[in-house]
């Protein structure tokens, strides 16, 4: 065994022994709704490529313009009201998949609201 390994192994055991002289990990920092609403719009974009692939506009998943939106976002509630109340496990979109996924519609919706203040197209 090699001086390092053996000076090595002579620390862990020491530290074993003296369970205070172990060094905290630092905490985990906090998770922010800022650093969730950044990862919500970099997952939008990824999904507005696999939908619309070049081939669809965003405007054509949502036909009926306001009606269609909240649609989207009551289904999203609907979900969410049966993750928590329903006391369930999910097993294929956890709350906080439902929540971002909500929060997308959210930002899509007052885009689109935005976008008809000054397009009569819409």
């Amino acid at each position: 065994m090699t001086d390092y390994r053996k000076i090595m192994n002579d620390l862990e055991a020491a530290n074993a022994a003296h369970p205070k002289n172990k060094r905290k990990e630092p905490a985990m920092a906090k998770v922010t709704a800022v650093q969730i609403l950044k990862e919500a719009a970099e997952l939008k974009e990824r999904k507005s490529k696999d939908y619309q692939g070049g081939m669809w506009s965003e405007e054509d998943y949502f036909p009926f313009g306001e009606q269609s939106y909240i649609h989207m976002i009551h289904t999203k509630y609907l979900r969410m009201r049966n993750i928590v109340e329903g006391n369930q496990e999910t097993n294929f979109e956890a709350l906080e998949d439902t929540l971002v996924d909500m929060a997308v519609y959210c930002a899509m919706f007052a885009a689109y609201l935005e976008n008809k203040k000054h397009d009569t197209h819409l």
